[in-house]
């Protein structure tokens, strides 16, 4: 199978997305009784996780312009 760019981009875009949501599901249950974590740990991964899949798709949009630029 050939890997592009854009599926190592987005394979990689998953594997942090899968890593912060499993670091907040372990934070919640560990810390589910006692509830000393911040709600703002839980905002930060959400906040990071829409930044890093918006970023994502601005760079496809980045290298489609610049390959149909190449092309002329």
């Amino acid at each position: 199978m050939k890997l592009t760019i854009w599926q190592g981009f987005k394979l990689a875009g998953w594997l942090i997305t899968s890593f912060l949501v499993s670091l907040m599901l372990v934070a919640y249950i560990v810390d589910y009784k006692q509830s000393s974590m911040d709600i703002m740990f839980y905002a930060n991964k959400i906040i990071i996780i829409i930044f890093l899949w918006i970023l994502l798709y601005l760079s496809r949009f980045v290298f489609r312009k610049l390959s149909k630029l190449k092309k002329y």
